[in-house]
């Protein structure tokens, strides 16, 4: 009877915990929501870290002329890693009413090849509630049905990057790319299918390293994946969207399958 009433006592406490959750959530308060599990890089946009400043010097400077360096600009300069004592990359604390006149000192000295703030690049956050509209005919990449595409809606790398907003700016026009990888399922030939998805994809002429000839066709699907997710054929009611859909594909194949 004790061990049954203990059972209960945990189911009890993890439906509790379950409903706060969930309340937290509606809300808008869920540790998820808040991003309190996420990667750092994923919770936030490009960061500047608060009075630090990363400075690239010469290769050449030795430590006379970096402790001349410490005294002229007056600071303290620490490696910036175990790492970076060959490539002489160095950072330093510094008040944050200096820092732009600071940085604008630096940046002309002879014996400095670069110096920064330092400032952590990460990916935003996805937008709660962004998932794409049902379908609907029309190429506009501003409607509100672009794109048609039905597996759009798990391509949620693509919303991350902004691709709503950047489409209507440009969708690759004029842009050839060149894929280099084990080669692009583009076309029928022999045992090669062509995927349907990238019927509307135009290519240019490529070529096979691999084989020595002109069909840079692929026998793995690493290559096709990657041109696919650069100019997938969008807004046809297949499968997925691709980057830059407008673009040109040339395959040049360096690999192959096993």
């Amino acid at each position: 009877m004790k061990q049954k009433r203990w059972y209960l006592g945990v189911l009890l406490l993890v439906l509790l915990a379950l409903l706060y959750l969930h309340y937290r959530q509606r809300q808008g308060g869920s540790p998820l929501a808040a991003g309190a599990l996420v990667p750092y890089a994923t919770q936030r946009d490009n960061s500047v870290i608060d009075g630090e400043v990363l400075l690239d010097l010469d290769d050449d400077v030795n430590e006379a002329e970096l402790n001349q360096l410490q005294r002229r600009y007056g600071l303290r300069l620490r490696l910036n890693s175990r790492f970076s004592r060959g490539p002489r990359l160095y950072r330093a604390t510094v008040a944050d009413g200096r820092i732009t006149r600071l940085l604008q000192r630096l940046r002309v000295d002879p014996s400095i090849e670069n110096a920064e703030r330092d400032t952590i690049y990460g990916i935003p956050p996805l937008e709660r509630g962004l998932t794409p509209p049902d379908a609907v005919d029309g190429t506009d990449v501003n409607s509100p049905g672009f794109p048609n595409d039905p597996r759009y809606r798990h391509q949620w790398h693509l919303d991350q990057i902004g691709m709503r907003r950047a489409w209507p700016t440009g969708q690759g026009r004029g842009v050839i790319v060149a894929v280099i990888d084990t080669g692009v399922a583009f076309k029928d030939q022999g045992r090669f299918k062509a995927v349907p998805d990238l019927a509307g994809t135009e290519f240019v002429q490529g070529y096979d390293f691999v084989n020595d000839d002109e069909d840079a066709l692929d026998d793995h699907g690493h290559g096709t994946h990657v041109a696919g997710t650069i100019a997938q054929t969008t807004h046809n009611k297949i499968g997925v969207a691709g980057i830059a859909f407008a673009a040109k594909i040339m395959p040049l194949k360096a690999g192959r399958g096993k």
